[in-house]
């Protein structure tokens, strides 16, 4: 779902099809299948020393061509490599990457970019750059090859080459790059180019850092000013908008200097100018919630009030999964706390239904139901806007989205916390659960993300404030409770989180006389009592929590009583 020239203008068309958003994360499939298909183990040794004899001759052209500044030899040589390498990249499809057990079969695209790094063709980019930049072709066509040498294929965004994003970097092309936007302010292609060169390098930190010293934070917004200005400039500002969020991700250098350069300002006036335009009101919201975790950065979307915009531009773009993945994702970012005072600004510019618009149009996607409950999590800690979370469309969806989706672990988090929320908040809350399946469906997502320590603690949090309603129990129990629960302290005793939600859940599900059977032949007893044994100095909640749970399994239970007696209970 992610998202110049004559290289031909179909390749600029495809580069920029909302099929192909940049922004959006490969599946955790596609993701396994790449760090396994270029591990060096993988490489073709044989091959890249065989295209090493062909490429030598080239990058050695490359260079006798710039010393003698011609121009016009240049340009073909560059062309002829960027053709070679998004030849050799189209071998790395999506179906050959699913197909790990063919990876080796498949000719490797990767292989082409490592023998050239081996030619020294870093060195040799950069000195076309420095030696006639002043050129727009042969700086249009350099940053095309800078592209295209950090990225093993133009269809595949996250296939990274870090060897030549590091040896361009150290051989001066970030200054360059940033030089050459300078040069040429004005020029689309060169922008365009710039841009995607940008994104690439940016997969190393060493990179980001040498953008930003070198004015790449400064010289993207105000690229993004001048082209905002014209309806003609929208695929334009996409690439900008990408570069800026790029040049953001985890930098916090880089985030203050965009945000003293006024990239907040910048990013939201372009999303209110160009509210028809979807692709690019994705790539700002990208860019948002890459500058937004600062917090200067918060204040300034706060005074220009970015959440409110994007919450109004959300309403034409309801149904894309990109655009509402990336809003949720950059609302989220712009909250600092559980009491931020954004969340009441949010809830009545009106996420809530259009969220649920979003899930319902988009039912099967994990990252977006991950980042909109998260988002409605923040509004469930609001007791004044917690009641619209609690009506039975949303618990339906909530529990839909558990069944569909409990695999994912962020959406399983998010939702559990959600719910507890909503417990605490509302009174009659654990009843409408009950009625929309949600028993049944926390348990099962314990269950099924039972090594993860974070869903565990969240999960069995929210099974215990559910446990506190009796008429829950027997729901509970069914379906598997007091199992998960049991397995969770099991698994996760070293985790504090988990050891206090754990235990707050058996005590409350020990209120009924079956379950504590059950969970005493589970092993209960024992793992209560390790965890209070490991953590009783520690925190005195998981203490007071470990007790009262072995109180209530201890309670007129003779064979409890003998399993904590046999695992030393009563010297803890």
């Amino acid at each position: 779902m992610e998202s110049i020239p004559e290289v031909g203008p179909s390749t600029m068309q495809r580069r920029v099809s909302i099929c192909e958003y940049a922004p959006i994360e490969l599946s955790a499939l596609d993701n396994e299948a790449l760090k396994r298909r270029y591990r060096r183990k993988y490489e073709n040794a044989e091959k890249i020393k065989e295209l090493m004899v062909e490429q030598f001759a080239t990058v050695e052209n490359l260079s006798t061509a710039i010393e003698g500044k011609m121009e016009i030899a240049v340009i073909g040589i560059l062309m002829g490599l960027i053709t070679s390498l998004e030849t050799a990249g189209a071998a790395l499809s999506s179906d050959a990457l699913t197909n790990v057990s063919s990876s080796k079969s498949v000719v490797d695209g990767g292989d082409l970019q490592r023998a050239l790094y081996r030619c020294d063709i870093c060195p040799a980019i950069a000195s076309a750059l420095r030696e006639l930049g002043g050129h727009v072709s042969v700086c249009e066509r350099a940053l095309q090859a800078v592209a295209f040498l950090c990225r093993y294929s133009d269809e595949v965004k996250t296939s990274v080459c870090l060897e030549n994003a590091k040896g361009l970097g150290m051989a001066g092309v970030c200054e360059l790059i940033v030089g050459a936007i300078k040069r040429h302010p004005e020029d689309k292609r060169i922008i365009e180019g710039a841009c995607d060169a940008i994104r690439c390098l940016c997969s190393l930190e060493s990179n980001r850092e040498r953008l930003g010293n070198a004015g790449a934070c400064e010289a993207t917004v105000r690229a993004l000013t001048t082209f905002s200005s014209a309806a003609s400039n929208v695929e334009t500002c996409c690439w900008i908008c990408r570069a800026i969020g790029h040049l953001a991700n985890t930098c916090e250098t880089n985030r203050e200097i965009m945000g003293g350069a006024g990239a907040c300002e910048t990013l939201i006036m372009t999303m209110q100018k160009f509210a028809f335009h979807m692709q690019l009101c994705t790539e700002a919201c990208w860019a948002v919630r890459q500058i937004a975790p600062n917090e200067n950065n918060r204040a300034r979307l706060a005074n220009d009030f970015g959440p409110e915009s994007i919450v109004a531009v959300y309403k034409s773009h309801v149904a894309s999964e990109a655009f509402a993945t990336e809003a949720c994702h950059a609302l989220v970012n712009m909250l600092a706390s559980e009491e931020d005072d954004l969340i009441p600004r949010i809830a009545n510019a009106g996420l809530v239904q259009l969220a649920l618009r979003s899930l319902k149009k988009c039912p099967n996607s994990e990252t977006l139901s991950r980042w909109v409950f998260n988002a409605l999590y923040y509004i469930a800690c609001d007791s004044k806007y917690a009641p619209k979370l609690i009506s039975s469309d949303v618990l339906d969806i909530l529990s839909l989205q558990l069944e569909q989706h409990a695999g994912c672990e962020g959406m399983a988090e998010w939702s559990a916390r959600m719910a507890h929320k909503l417990i605490l908040q509302i009174d009659n809350a654990s009843t409408k659960m009950r009625n929309a399946g949600l028993c049944e469906m926390i348990c099962a997502t314990v269950q099924r993300q039972a090594i993860s320590s974070v869903v565990s603690s969240a999960g069995c949090l929210v099974i215990g404030d559910l446990a506190k309603d009796k008429s829950n129990h027997e729901r509970l129990s069914s379906a598997g409770a007091c199992e998960a629960v049991v397995g969770a302290l099991k698994r996760h005793s070293d985790g504090m989180d988990v050891v206090v939600n754990t235990c707050y859940a058996i005590h409350f599900l020990s209120m009924t006389a079956n379950n504590v059977s059950w969970m005493g032949a589970y092993g209960a007893c024992e793992a209560v009592t390790n965890a209070l044994i490991s953590h009783h100095d520690k925190s005195p909640e998981a203490a007071k929590n470990a007790c009262n749970a072995i109180g209530s399994l201890a309670f007129e239970d003779e064979g409890n009583q003998a399993r904590f007696h046999a695992a030393q209970c009563c010297p803890a």
